[in-house]
């Protein structure tokens, strides 16, 4: 097997195994270009950079709360101005408009588009909305985050689903949240998977996906007992939310840095009137610390360290 990705796999025997061996290698520029990195000619080295001029330009360079777009012409020139520091001072720029800047692809490198838009979700804080695509090799992402610092402690969200209106609840999942089902002994670490914005049904439909497409261990070289047992973890997944009879089931999300959420059936009454969800505010243990860098993170006197 010879993988200029790096992201092929043979399984050894015991943790000594003779007849296996490894090779990591740089890729040549050929494989590169095939992998679709943008790699630049041997010769061009001091050229890429210099050699293209920048674009002829019309007109003035005028800041951004100058142009037309950000203008009502129905105002005065002096309301204008007016209405915009005081967005600037207010922190709103951003929140009635969707905003777009230049990032480097994490694919090929090149200059791609990350949008960026805030949304507030009803009950629990403001959240970000960020899609970024690649124009140049076609790579898209999107990515839902909770706005603000970490939580000053961990949180704990448990839902008991009893009937299918359950399965229609919003969730906010973040990335550093910890997915329990204790009925089927389904248990899925923080990081495992990426944000999302979506619904009960729909969160447990995505952690099945993401089980059966990116587990590389499910081909026919897998031991018969460990596929069976990972294949079944994944119907019952499906099963909670096709199956009446799996009704009732508990759904935890355990968040360290208290950034994800469920929200309640009906989110104009009192937290009382739903008893089938609880939240639950605890101190993190050092472990959750280390693993959101809190300990490594010094905010006062800094300033002060001298270099090592």
């Amino acid at each position: 097997l010879d993988d200029p990705a790096g992201n092929s796999f043979i399984e050894s025997i015991g943790t000594s195994d003779t007849r296996l061996s490894k090779t990591l290698y740089e890729r040549t520029r050929e494989q590169l270009q095939e992998m679709g990195y943008n790699v630049p000619q041997a010769n061009d080295t001091h050229t890429a950079a210099t050699a293209a001029p920048p674009p002829p330009k019309h007109g003035a360079d005028l800041p951004d709360h100058l142009r037309a777009a950000n203008w009502d012409f129905s105002k005065s020139i002096e309301d204008n101005i007016d209405k915009r520091r005081e967005e600037e001072e207010s922190g709103n720029i951003g929140r009635d408009e969707a905003l777009f800047f230049e990032v480097d692809c994490h694919h090929c490198g090149t200059k791609g588009r990350q949008d960026m838009c805030a949304i507030d979700i009803p009950g629990f804080r403001e959240c970000l909305v960020m899609a970024f695509n690649c124009p140049h090799c076609g790579v898209r992402n999107n990515e839902v985050k909770a706005a603000g610092a970490i939580g000053d402690k961990a949180r704990r969200w448990t839902l008991r689903v009893t009937d299918p209106e359950d399965l229609n609840r919003d969730v906010l999942k973040s990335d550093s949240a910890a997915v329990r089902i204790p009925e089927i002994d389904f248990e899925m670490q923080q990081g495992t998977q990426g944000s999302a914005f979506t619904t009960v049904e729909g969160l447990i439909g995505k952690i099945a996906d993401h089980l059966q497409e990116s587990n590389p261990f499910t081909g026919d070289s897998s031991a018969q007992n460990e596929l069976s047992a990972f294949t079944q973890t994944i119907d019952d997944l499906r099963k909670l939310c096709s199956d009446p009879s799996c009704l009732p089931f508990t759904l935890v999300l355990d968040d360290a840095a208290d950034h994800s959420f469920i929200g309640r059936r009906h989110p104009e009454r009192p937290q009382e009137d739903d008893p089938g969800l609880t939240s639950e505010a605890y101190d993190r243990t050092e472990a959750q610390n280390d693993e959101l860098g809190l300990l490594q993170m010094k905010t006062e006197g800094y300033e002060h360290e001298q270099p090592p």
